[in-house]
């Protein structure tokens, strides 16, 4: 068995993860109904949101979970597609709920207007790459 190192391993889940961004509908379309799609690590947006010392150490936490979890999956399950993306969306969906819970109301009401526009630039290419 051929172990992977740290920075091999990482390129695969971030190529896992660019490939898996669009075919993760399910877990989109029961994410979208409650709270916003987190596409980037709102924790860039510190100084806008207000976020606290405590919560950026939370959302730190959030996404090493995530890329663990991910690297966990890919390393399992990696002969099925299938069942590679069901593992994908469910920890997109459980990162997204916890970051969105992190952040309090005032702050959630922030992040969307701070997402709007990257939300729109990623409805208008979706529709155009599905007419190319």
């Amino acid at each position: 068995m051929k172990v992977m190192n740290f920075q091999n391993g990482m390129s695969a889940i971030v190529l896992l993860f660019l490939l898996m961004m669009g075919r993760n509908s399910q877990a989109q379309e029961q994410l979208s109904a409650k709270v916003t799609p987190i596409l980037f690590d709102p924790s860039f947006w510190r100084d806008e949101l207000r976020l606290n010392g405590s919560q950026c150490l939370r959302m730190q936490e959030i996404n090493k979970e995530f890329y663990d979890h991910l690297l966990m999956a890919f390393r399992e399950k990696s002969d099925d597609r299938n069942a590679l993306r069901s593992a994908f969306a469910q920890c997109w969906f459980d990162r997204n709920r916890q970051l969105w819970e992190t952040m309090s109301a005032r702050q959630q009401k922030k992040w969307k207007k701070i997402a709007a526009p990257c939300q729109q630039e990623l409805e208008v290419n979706k529709v155009t790459s599905f007419f190319e």
